[in-house]
Parts: structure tokens; sequence; C-alpha cells
């Protein structure tokens, strides 16, 4: 593709029909950019130039960053239609798979097969830092035994098992009309059931699994009782153990775009999507009168999110920690198969290595350039990584979707909770760690959420809801945990800017409340008691379907702005604003914390969060803040109780 002498930096294709020429030449990124620019540019004639920039400076480690530019001439002036981003990188150091083609209408269960059992093999016998499971410790309460033409349910108390099973990650749609396991059918199952009468999704992830020599295989459709009577207690039961399910499968097999069942999980590559081409670059590098040469890979920016993670299974809340349990995840993506494990996470049919011969440096701009999906945080040593890497999570956990959010918010991430409070040493509570309060309060919805396909999602308050604790205990999620909400989030402000901190967290407690849920059982209330800057705001109701809104208190001059998730104060109400911290920019401190109402828990005064709110106060610096934080915050510091 650019072995004709391209400069550093210039036009690569000086017309439209330079470029279809290149794209009739067989150039994939050409013939890619080419009906991606047809399909999105309004404008698109004979003037449009495509201009290519090598980017050596910034990543001599790596290759080059190609910037490919499509332009138009107008009055003559040049506007850009069109920017797409790659990286050109060395084969030496991100080799190209062989013999995978963009063009594919489907992928072949027989081909890439050979990729995955190179995988599994390399990864079993040659990664030190990836566990074995070929002898899990503990098997599920159920598992399919595949058989020739079969899958027969069975009981693993019952049954003498030997060797590793796998386990599924899939969408379940709107329609649960496939085969599922319910009271009535258990003991047909238990005889078996033929393939043919499961979806087609399940008929070729069984393929998958019989070729990578595994004999059981978990799909909590078939393994969890979904229906009839002891379904309810079963689900409970089993919801317990999906820690030890997917920790203890040899691979967790993911139908990354199938978006049900009874959808083929085979497709090929979309039109709005590029595969990873391997291509001649001649070049000049900076200081050098001479041309150089060399193979590289060129990746899109967005390989990883078109192929996988924009992919229906990337919608579903529960997968996410799906994938952190699983010790290797073999994904069935949009038009191949991708592999992420311990030591090689990241890797591709197109790029079967991943990028495990990069530098970490090189690592960790790939991994931000291309918003690689975090699978593990076992590498991770510091709390503030740990803390920030939580925070990440949650931010990615919350955009995406839950059929039940009320009871599942905190049910489907448990089991990274746990792993991440062991790797913290710190109390969990309601969704936070303990040292991370009372800054991990700064949570906000995502105004900046548009999903490709969806509408943006609204923030909104979760009907009242328990969750067991640890050690027992059945809590009632408080308001000022983001479990509380339902939504996409954003944590970024969750992240201690002050030193010394601009709150503090004083002390928590569980209080039994005197209530019972459906079930009899007695709940408890988490009180959270912090110390911040606070000031009183006599509430005006906001219009009908505002959710912000902004006012100028007359003793400072700066501006307030509000967010409610729910407008819970009647007019005239008495709210209060709580700190939680500063930040500055522009010459201007911007305080940001809790929108609160006062509420009653068994005779003691405390507050429930109902929004938050950002103040833009006139930057002081030095010893002056304290004034001017005492001249807004006109209550002073305090300590305040949330439920």
């Amino acid at each position: 593709m650019f072995s004709s002498g391209v400069p550093a930096q210039g036009p690569h294709h000086t017309s439209l029909a330079s470029f279809a020429e290149a794209a009739a030449h067989g150039c994939r990124i050409c013939t890619f950019l080419l009906e991606h620019a047809r399909e999105n540019v309004y404008h698109f004639d004979d003037h449009i130039t495509a201009r290519l920039s090598y980017l050596l400076d910034d990543m001599p480690d790596i290759g080059l960053c190609l910037e490919m530019k499509i332009g138009a001439l107008e009055n003559g002036v040049q506007s850009v239609l069109l920017e797409y981003d790659f990286f050109a990188l060395s084969t030496a150091v991100i080799p190209r798979g062989q013999g995978i083609d963009s063009e594919r209408s489907a992928i072949s269960i027989t081909e890439s097969l050979q990729a995955a059992q190179k995988w599994m093999s390399t990864c079993l016998e040659t990664h030190e830092q990836c566990q074995k499971h070929t002898q899990p410790p503990v098997y599920p309460t159920r598992l399919l035994e595949l058989g020739d033409h079969k899958a027969r349910l069975i009981i693993s108390r019952d049954e003498i098992l030997s060797g590793p099973y796998a386990a599924l990650s899939y969408c379940w749609g709107t329609d649960s009309s496939f085969s599922r396991l319910t009271a009535d059918n258990l003991q047909e199952l238990r005889l078996g059931l033929p393939y043919s009468s499961l979806p087609i999704a399940f008929q070729e992830a069984i393929q998958f699994v019989k070729g990578l020599s595994i004999q059981y295989l978990w799909i909590d459709a078939l393994c969890i009782i979904q229906s009839g009577m002891g379904s309810k207690a079963d689900w409970q039961t089993e919801c317990g153990r999906m820690q030890d399910v997917y920790s203890n499968c040899i691979v967790n097999l993911t139908l990354a775009q199938a978006s049900h069942p009874n959808q083929t999980c085979l497709r090929g590559y979309g039109s709005n999507q590029m595969s990873p081409v391997k291509v001649s670059v001649v070049y000049t590098p900076n200081g050098c009168d001479t041309e150089e040469s060399h193979f590289c890979t060129v990746l899109p920016l967005n390989y990883f999110t078109k192929g996988l993670y924009e992919q229906p299974v990337g919608h579903r809340a529960w997968v996410l920690q799906e994938r952190f349990l699983a010790t290797r995840i073999l994904s069935i993506g949009r038009g191949e198969l991708f592999w992420d494990c311990e030591q090689v996470p990241h890797a591709s049919e197109s790029v079967p290595n991943g990028f495990e011969s990069c530098s970490d440096s090189d690592r960790e701009l790939l991994s931000n350039a291309m918003s690689l999906s975090v699978n593990s945080f076992s590498q991770i040593t510091t709390h503030e990584d740990l803390e920030c890497t939580w925070y990440q999570i949650l931010q990615e956990y919350t955009a995406r979707d839950l059929t039940h959010p009320r009871t599942d918010k905190l049910a489907a991430i448990a089991a990274i909770a746990t792993r991440m409070g062991s790797a913290m040493n710190d109390q969990y509570l309601a969704g936070h760690f303990w040292k991370t309060l009372p800054q991990s309060l700064n949570w906000q919805g995502d105004q900046a959420d548009l999903r490709p396909g969806k509408e943006r999602k609204v923030l909104y308050r979760l009907g009242k809801s328990s969750n067991k604790t640890p050690g027992g205990d059945w809590v009632i999620t408080p308001s000022w945990s983001w479990a509380s909400v339902h939504g996409p989030l954003d944590m970024t402000k969750a992240v201690v800017h002050t030193y010394p901190p601009f709150a503090t967290a004083e002390s928590y407690k569980l209080v039994r409340t005197s209530e019972k849920d459906s079930t009899e059982r007695l709940e408890h209330r988490i009180l959270l008691t912090i110390r911040t800057w606070c000031r009183r705001l006599t509430w005006t109701a906001f219009p009908i379907g505002t959710k912000e809104m902004s006012f100028n208190p007359q003793d400072t001059g700066g501006h307030t702005t509000l967010r409610i998730i729910d407008e819970q104060v009647g007019h005239g109400n008495q709210c209060l604003l709580a700190g939680l911290d500063m930040d500055q920019d522009y010459g201007l401190d911007i305080v940001t914390g809790l929108l609160l109402r006062e509420t009653d828990v068994d005779g003691h005064k405390v507050f429930e969060r109902f929004g938050s709110f950002s103040a833009f106060l006139c930057g002081a610096g030095g010893p002056e803040v304290t004034g001017m934080l005492e001249k807004y915050f006109i209550l002073g510091q305090q300590s305040i109780t949330l439920c």
C-alpha cells in the first residue's frame, strides 16, 4: 500500500480517481475508507484528497501513527470531511495472523478452532501467570455433559467427574422461549437433550467446546432452574455460587455478536468494520536523507470496539463480572475470534499474540488509545491504581444493561467487588470501599454517554432493594450509593484532588430497621457520617422535566449548578449542599458535592441524597481559600449522617 515513497507528511491521494484506483487494486485500507466516506460524507466529489500523516516522534518504539484525513477543496479552502486513525506497528512486534480474510461472510468453526486450540495449548503449557483449572477444585451444581449427539444434564454431586468444564456468556434477548431448565423438564434433561433441539447459538458454542476437547459445559439457562417450584430459591443459591462457576472454568466462551440464542454467533465482518492488515511501508525518518521500508500491521483504533465491545454481549452488565472471573476468555466476535488470558490479553485471529511483545509504556499507550477493556487487576499493586481501576470498572458497568436493575445492581458486580476488596485490603460498603469514602460519593450521571444505536440513557432512582453482605446481614441500598440509581455514571470526580482532603469519612454503622421485607427477614441501613463544608438552600421546584438548573447566590462571586435524580423535596423546603472535593480550572475554584434532604430514621436526623451540585467560585488560592469557603458554606464544617 505505502510502497510508493509517500513523504512523512503530505497528500497520499490527490484526487478521488487515485483514491478509487488504489481501492480497485485491492488496498484494503483505501477500500474501507472509500466505502465509509460514501456512507457518511454528504459532499463527495472529484476534489477529494486523502492525507496520510506519519507521527514518528511520539512512538519511536511502536512504529507509525497513521492519521487519514479525507478532505475536499471548497472555494480554495481545504475542509476535512472524514478523519480516521490507525496504528501501524512493526510486524516484528505485532505479527499479523495468517489466513484471515476480512471479506468472509461467516466465521468458519473448522478454521477458527485452530487458533483457539493454539491459544489454549500455549496458555496451559507455557503461561506461568495463568491458572490451569484442568481439574477444578469444585464443580458447579449442574453441568451439561456433551455427548456425540445430545447434551445430558448431570448433578455434579451424583457423578464421578474428571477434567475441566467451560462456561458460557451470551445474551438472553427479550424472547426467552428457547430451551431452558424448569422444574417440570429437569428429569427429561437428565436423560439428554438432542443438539438439534437447542437454539442455534448454543449448538455453535457446543461445537467450539467439543473442538477444544472439553466434555462439560455450564449454561445458566440450562443449569439453573428458571421457572416452576423451587426456581426462586435455586436462583438465589446459584447466584451466590457464580464466582466459583466462572473462576474455576478452564475457559469462558463468549458469544459476543448474537443478540439472543436463536441467532447465529458466526457472522462475518460488518460494513463499518475493518480488520488489521499487513502492509509494506516506505518512509523517510526525521533527520535522515534515505528512505527506509519495513512491514507493518495496520490496526484501526476502533478494531476491538467494533469487533467485540460494541457487540450485543458488550452491553450486558452480568458479562462484565464473568469476564473478570474467568482465567481464559474465548470470544466469538464479529468476523473472528478474540482471546484474553492473564498473560496474553487482547489477542485475536488477526493479531494472535496481542500486544505481548510491546514494551510496558507502548502497551499502556495502545490500551488508552484503543480504549481496551480492563480484564484483570491482579498485576496492579498500589492502592491508588486499584482505586482508579475500580472507578473505570464502575463507569463501564453502569453503562451496561440489566434486566432487573433493582435487585441485581450490586449482585452482578459482587464477585469483582470481593476480589477488589481483598486486593485493597478494604471494607466493602454497598458499592463503595471505606478507604475511598467520602470522595467516592462524588459520582454523577454521565452526560456524554451516547452509545451507537441507543438513545441517551436517563439516570433514575431505583426502588428500594436490599442485598446480603459477606457477614450475612441484609442491607438496604443507601441513597448515597451509586447502586441506588440506574444509568451510566461519570466516576472521574470520585478521584481525590485536594490535599488535605476537602471532606473526611468519620464512621459508619449498621442499624436494624423495624421493617421486614416480603420474606420476613430483618433489614439494616448503613448510616455513614462524614465531615465537610455545608450550606443550606431553600428549595424551589424545578420546572417539569428539568434535571439541571443554576442559581447565583448573592453572598459569593460564582454560580451553582444543581443536578437532580428525582424531585423529593417540596417547594420552600430546606435542602443541604455538602461539599466533597475542590478543583481549580481557569481561575475558578470548583466545589462539587451532594444535594441532600433531611429525613428521619428511628428518631435520628439523617440526610438522603437526591442530587449533586457544582459551585463555581472566584479562585483565591493560598490562605484566602478558607475565607472564600466560609463565605459560601455559611454553616461551616459539620458532621452529617447519610442514609
